[in-house]
């Protein structure tokens, strides 16, 4: 079977996951550009609302019920066409093509699944900064404000544990058919003992990610000086507009290396590529 790159032939190293994420991003991001966009701009809907309406942004940070309402609506967006992206960037390392409606149709299947799991994500997530929040209250004492410092050390290390089984899931309730409490288990049994490997291959992810939108801003920069707009006007309206373009490419960069690590997990932990080749001969 040429040319398939999901799920790999074998176990990976990390180096060979990247480089396998990296290839599926490169041939699937013309067809998962689009969608990349939609999911940005929806996570934009509050701060196009503001703006439209001549306000500061961030509303729905001093609730404000209309933009908490679009921050919502954007992120069930947002989450629904990474699905998608997921879907296709599938398809397209395993060397097939599918309608766009099928794909919006399965997204919208596994939307159940999907939503509990980053519901459930966001909520565990969430605990320690919650935490820390409530201990800088002023009417919290000096002993309470210890002891839930201390609390939050001690949640620290299991979240962070969870937290490469947080990110399989996603991707096992996007391709799967698998409920959401199916997924959050299949997604940590696929990340047990491989914890450093794809915490590791995100972090480096998170690196390349930071160093291509410091090179983007800069080549904004020089670039609108070549012209002759290096006003601050200018540089702060072309910014947001350039960080918008560069999420867009990011999310498929994403979803791709999230394939890769979970098709290396599957290999790793299911014997996927051992089925492949027996398929391979039984069909020769």
């Amino acid at each position: 079977m040429p040319n398939v790159l999901f799920p790999p032939d074998g176990p990976q190293s990390v180096s060979q996951v990247l480089d396998t994420g990296f290839r599926i991003f490169k041939v699937s991001l013309v067809r998962c550009l689009l969608f990349g966009a939609v999911a940005m701009i929806a996570g934009q809907l509050p701060n196009i609302y503001s703006l439209a309406r001549g306000e500061p942004f961030g509303g729905y940070l001093r609730g404000d019920p209309v933009t908490i309402a679009l921050a919502i609506l954007g992120s069930v967006i947002a989450v629904y066409f990474s699905a998608v992206i997921l879907i296709r960037q599938r398809e397209v390392a395993q060397g097939g093509r599918r309608p766009m409606r099928v794909e919006l149709a399965e997204g919208l299947r596994r939307m159940p699944a999907l939503l509990g799991v980053t519901a459930v994500s966001i909520a565990l997530l969430a605990v320690i900064p919650a935490l820390l929040l409530a201990s800088d209250l002023k009417q919290v004492s000096p002993a309470a404000h210890l002891s839930i410092t201390i609390a939050c050390a001690v949640l620290a290390v299991p979240i962070a544990w969870l937290l490469p089984g947080l990110s399989m899931a996603v991707a096992v309730a996007a391709l799967s058919a698998n409920g959401m409490l199916a997924s959050l288990k299949q997604g940590i049994w696929l990340a047990y003992r491989s914890w450093w490997r794809t915490m590791l291959t995100f972090i480096v992810w998170a690196i390349l990610l930071v160093v291509l939108n410091l090179v983007a801003v800069i080549l904004l920069m020089l670039s609108l000086q070549v012209f002759g707009a290096s006003d601050v006007i200018t540089l702060s309206a072309a910014t947001p507009v350039v960080f918008v373009a560069l999420r867009a490419l990011g999310l498929p960069f994403l979803v791709a290396i999230l394939l890769a690590v979970y098709g290396e997990l599957m290999v790793r932990k299911q014997g996927v590529d051992l089925e492949r080749r027996v398929a391979s001969v039984a069909q020769a």
